[in-house]
């Protein structure tokens, strides 16, 4: 977590998990909107029209026959990014990934920590396990995410290490039949593939969330039937509770917590607050390496950014009052 603690939680979500081959150990997986490597153009993917020519587009799966066939795929369109999805899944074919996958790729199993792969290594990967009896069990659209969840995969997913500040080798591995395919919207909205979350959607969105049905005749509708939560939250993060203006106070269980100089853990640490610590809330929310961040003043008028939380040992580390 953002926090300053001897132990730090096996994590998730987005860069963090470079730590092992990237300078910095605190890049999200999934955050603030980046350029695509697919450029600044909406790409235009001709779908494959008979078996034979869907043998010869990858190496790494053995592609079965299906009875429909979607549109040429817009990366800047949800529905078009949802059909395609489904495609593959049911044809065993890569190609749409191949497109849609970012270079800089990982795995995580919780909200800190993760394995970085590369692209090809991916590819490889799924392309091993696509003729295996998986499905997609639904999605759920964010304003800058974009989460499909599948299940039944075979051989099962692996983590091998988890890397935060330091890499620790998993003995044995994780290992999950589950995984999420974590979309982000980038600056030219378009949308790139960034992650595999190889848990439950319960474990990624800290609460039971509706998910909306992959099934094709969903798929096909112009308007997605997206779920909106009762409350503000940021893709990944709990409700928002504070609003510019509260008083805020840290409210963990033993650990402090970091003001940093801006929203996300790839900000330089500016200090520490320990439980109870006062805060004003000037400013705000950001989204960034699903939390939702506030722009805080402490007492001593030292302003920075501050993540409202959470993770598995503290649902909020700042909360309203005091």
């Amino acid at each position: 977590m953002d926090m300053k603690r001897g132990f730090f939680p096996i994590l998730v979500l987005l860069g963090a998990i470079l730590a092992c081959r990237l300078p910095s150990a605190e890049n999200p997986i999934i955050g603030t909107p980046r350029q695509s490597d697919l450029g600044t153009q909406t790409v235009v993917v001709a779908p494959v029209t008979t078996a034979a020519s869907r043998a010869t587009s990858t190496t790494v799966s053995q592609p079965t026959d299906t009875s429909w066939q979607p549109a040429p795929l817009n990366n800047a369109d949800v529905d078009s990014i949802l059909d395609w999805f489904q495609y593959s899944l049911e044809s065993g074919n890569t190609s749409f990934f191949s497109r849609i996958v970012q270079n800089n790729f990982g795995y995580a199993f919780y909200i800190e920590g993760g394995q970085s792969v590369t692209k090809q290594e991916f590819l490889n990967q799924l392309g091993a396990r696509l003729g295996s009896n998986h499905s997609c069990t639904g999605y759920r659209l964010g304003t800058y995410s974009l989460e499909i969840w599948t299940s039944g995969w075979s051989p099962n997913w692996q983590m091998t290490e988890s890397c935060y500040i330091d890499c620790q080798r998993l003995n044995p591995p994780h290992s999950t039949d589950t995984a999420g395919f974590l979309f982000s919207l980038n600056e030219n909205q378009t949308w790139s593939l960034t992650a595999l979350y190889l848990n439950t959607p319960d474990r990624f969105y800290f609460e039971d969330v509706p998910l909306n049905s992959c099934s094709r005749r969903d798929l096909s509708v112009p308007t997605l039937e997206v779920f909106a939560p009762q409350q503000d939250s940021c893709p990944g993060a709990p409700p928002q509770q504070l609003r510019v203006g509260d008083q805020a106070h840290v409210c963990t269980r033993r650990d402090s917590v970091y003001m940093r100089e801006g929203p996300g853990r790839s900000a330089s640490r500016l200090r520490s607050y320990s439980p109870g610590s006062t805060l004003s809330v000037i400013g705000g929310p950001v989204c960034s390496d699903n939390w939702s961040w506030w722009q805080v003043r402490d007492s001593a008028g030292r302003e920075g950014w501050m993540a409202e939380g959470g993770d598995d040992t503290d649902r909020y580390f700042l909360c309203p009052g005091r």
